[in-house]
């Protein structure tokens, strides 16, 4: 899975691609949910940052996220390489 991100295949159309490089992410808290309304049908969910000590540890929920991106510019067709007549 991370190869296939790491150096995608572009989109019909396009001639450029976003390559993954890196992955990381972690917050701790609880998970908060508002109900749906008419402005937002599904709802909302987040993470609520509390204070560790005030919590049980198995209360909390950890998140993690950081993500690198790198372009990829192709020149030819879909599988890139040269444009034609270069």
């Amino acid at each position: 899975m991370l190869e296939r991100m790491a150096a995608p295949e572009p989109e019909p159309g396009r001639p450029f691609t976003a390559g993954l490089t890196h992955l990381e992410v972690e917050a701790r808290g609880v998970f908060t949910a508002t109900a749906p309304t008419e402005e937002n049908p599904t709802g909302t969910i987040g993470l609520l940052p509390v204070d560790a000590a005030a919590v049980q540890p198995e209360a909390l929920s950890t998140v993690r996220m950081r993500f690198s991106l790198v372009p990829n510019l192709t020149t030819g067709g879909a599988g890139g390489g040269p444009a034609p007549g270069a």
